[in-house]
């Protein structure tokens, strides 16, 4: 099996040296493309019409060379996000051994029965504290696990009946979860949940060209068009009039997996390398 040689929040890390080599990026086309704009403009053969049409066709080179870039950097940003993802997930389930088949069976049959019991209680605090005293019982973080999972249908219960106290509730309700995680948590486990939040919303919502600089920077140097699209690349040349200058698509020849004899944990049923090549093709 393939063993993983990074930890996610090493993965994330560089995910983000890729998400902060952007700015450079743009200071680099600035230094390349401006004292070609100033060339043609003190250029004495040209008149002012051939000096708009040459400055324009260079911007568009330009433009096309700067949505290159930014789509190979967000290829490799996403592949980054993705390997942490896939670390953070695998450090997660490492650490949940699953109980014999009685004690889940157990279990299941109680979490289901304090489901029940959430849905039809009426008070808020009523059901709040049946949830306090079901997990203030659990021992094993496979069952920690399980109640995670499902926290947001449980919590949504009780909510739904709290009426004009919900914000109380919820914050009551944040503070359980917390202390849920962190019962239940190793460091190294507590880590990679926090990478994983982290991970989650970037790739939610993949941003390298952050802010209003970068967008007024390149709309100066080549043109909103090209502006608009640098945090989506992939849409401008999927636009037919601009498949042909689509890059090569960023190939990734990071060696993060070794060969192991190690035994995989019996709650991962698949090496870290299948698991990343199949939420890839995703």
């Amino acid at each position: 099996m393939a063993k993983i040689k990074k930890s996610a929040r090493k993965f994330y890390e560089e995910a983000r040296e890729v998400q902060g080599a952007s700015s450079q990026v743009i200071r680099e086309f600035q230094s390349l493309i401006k004292p070609e704009l100033s060339s043609i403009e003190r250029d004495p053969n040209l008149s002012p019409t051939g000096k708009k049409a040459k400055m324009d066709e260079l911007k568009k080179e330009y433009g096309i060379r700067i949505l290159q870039q930014a789509n190979t950097m967000k290829q490799k940003y996403l592949t980054k996000l993705e390997k942490a993802r896939v670390s953070a997930d695998a450090t997660i389930h490492a650490g949940l051994k699953k109980p014999d088949d009685e004690m889940v069976n157990r279990f299941n049959k109680s979490f289901n029965q304090l489901k029940v019991e959430l849905m039809l209680t009426p008070r808020a605090e009523t059901a709040k504290q049946k949830l306090t005293e079901f997990m203030a019982g659990i021992q094993e973080p496979y069952f920690a696990n399980q109640i995670r999972e499902s926290f947001a249908d449980v919590a949504g219960n009780i909510l739904s009946a709290a009426g004009p106290e919900k914000a109380k509730y919820q914050m009551e309700l944040a503070q359980l979860f917390e202390k849920l995680e962190s019962d239940h948590s190793t460091p190294e486990v507590a880590e990679a949940r926090e990478v994983l939040r982290y991970v989650e919303q970037a790739q939610a919502s993949p941003t390298l060209f952050g802010g209003f600089i970068a967008a007024d920077a390149v709309t100066g140097l080549v043109g909103k068009e090209y502006a608009d699209h640098l945090n989506s690349p992939e849409a401008w040349f999927a636009q037919q009039e601009n498949a042909e200058h689509k890059p090569a698509d960023f190939v990734d020849t990071d060696s993060d997996f070794e060969e192991t004899e190690e035994q995989a944990p019996k709650v991962v049923e698949m090496s870290l390398e299948e698991a990343f090549r199949q939420h890839s093709r995703r």
